[in-house]
């Protein structure tokens, strides 16, 4: 047993999953998203000193934002644009986030190969809270076997994914456990 005046539950994806298992009903709704990435040598911007410049946003014609930002000595650029269904344990990075990504990369350092510049390619599973109300009380056995196909994740969010929102937000419940989104 612990004993604690305060307990965070800064767990990311498992954040609804860990005040189930509590037996707590969660007050936010989540979307669980994939971040891929891929990491360039820093030769693939040949005229830029990486440790005197700041990161980029690349706005793509789909709608979606492609960061480019220096990274321990090389070149991170990811994307979060697909969504996870069920246990963030069991995913496999998307191989069509890869081949944006590389297309990306391609058409804005105006590169032949892409792949020539890659050292590797990675992904990992966020939290990302909705603004939808909860709309239930008490929890099922069902959800408590399965809590990333219960209704406190969502892989439908309704709208388009590059609209919501990538903001923090911190949820006391009960009294004195936070979770944070």
């Amino acid at each position: 047993k612990i004993t604690a005046k305060h307990v965070v539950n800064a767990t990311g994806a498992w954040a609804n999953k860990n005040l189930i298992n509590w037996g707590f009903v969660p007050k936010r709704v989540c979307l669980l998203n994939l971040g891929s990435h891929l990491v360039f040598n820093k030769n693939v911007t040949p005229n830029i000193d990486i440790n005197s410049c700041a990161g980029s946003l690349i706005q793509e014609p789909d709608g979606r934002i492609v960061f480019f930002i220096p990274w321990w000595e090389r070149w991170l650029m990811g994307t979060t644009e697909s969504i996870l269904n069920g246990d963030p344990r069991s995913f496999q990075a998307p191989e069509g986030d890869k081949k944006y990504l590389l297309d990306t990369a391609q058409e804005t350092f105006s590169l032949t190969d892409p792949t020539q510049h890659t050292d590797e390619f990675f992904c990992g599973a966020r939290c990302m809270p909705l603004n939808k109300k909860v709309q239930h009380t008490h929890l099922q056995n069902s959800w408590i076997e399965d809590p990333f196909h219960s209704p406190f994740y969502v892989i439908k969010p309704g709208e388009n994914i590059s609209a919501l929102s990538r903001e923090t937000v911190i949820e006391e419940q009960p009294k004195n456990l936070y979770s944070i989104y």
